[in-house]
């Protein structure tokens, strides 16, 4: 991996701000957005939504939301600053740690699977994303390898050649 950091770091940076803006996103309250705010605002104003679920239910939901409060306004922050106005130098002081950031992707798959069980007794399967996401990346790291060793035998292929018209021309 190392051999193709180039290519690996601005891809992963690129992953890490379009992860961020999403969970930003998701979480936002502003009452224009479509959030899980919103969804769980929605619910409570209209229980219809949630048939399979009573107000202490989605009250409880709520409440996981509430508890997660400081890490999303550290995120909002985050992406105000290091996304929305790139132009402007972030304050790298305001991190998300990974155990915070582990921790709000953990609570956003159990209030989503929470909302979707009231809603119509379903549930997503988040593995399918992450084995998604393996398959592909290691597709693509066996397809550079593989042009890496080709590009590595066409240089030692033209080298020889070179060599071999040199020797040539010498005789």
């Amino acid at each position: 991996m190392n051999r193709w950091r180039g290519f690996f770091i601005p891809v992963q940076e690129s992953l890490r701000q379009t992860t961020l803006l999403g969970i930003a996103r998701a979480y936002d309250g502003d009452g224009r957005t479509m959030s899980v705010r919103n969804l769980i605002k929605a619910a409570v104003a209209d229980p219809a939504l949630t048939p399979h679920a009573n107000a202490k239910q989605i009250q409880e939901v709520e409440a996981r939301l509430d508890k997660i409060e400081p890490e999303l306004k550290k995120l909002a922050r985050m992406r105000n600053q290091e996304l929305a106005h790139q132009d402007a130098a972030p304050n790298r002081k305001e991190v998300l740690t990974t155990e915070e950031f582990d921790h709000v992707l953990s609570e956003l798959k159990g209030i989503l699977n929470d909302l979707s069980r009231a809603h119509d007794q379903s549930i997503f399967d988040w593995r399918m994303i992450v084995e998604d996401a393996e398959r592909d990346t290691k597709l693509l790291v066996d397809e550079l390898t593989i042009g890496a060793k080709e590009h590595s035998r066409k240089i030692l292929s033209d080298s020889q050649q070179t060599l071999r018209d040199i020797q040539g021309e010498s005789e």
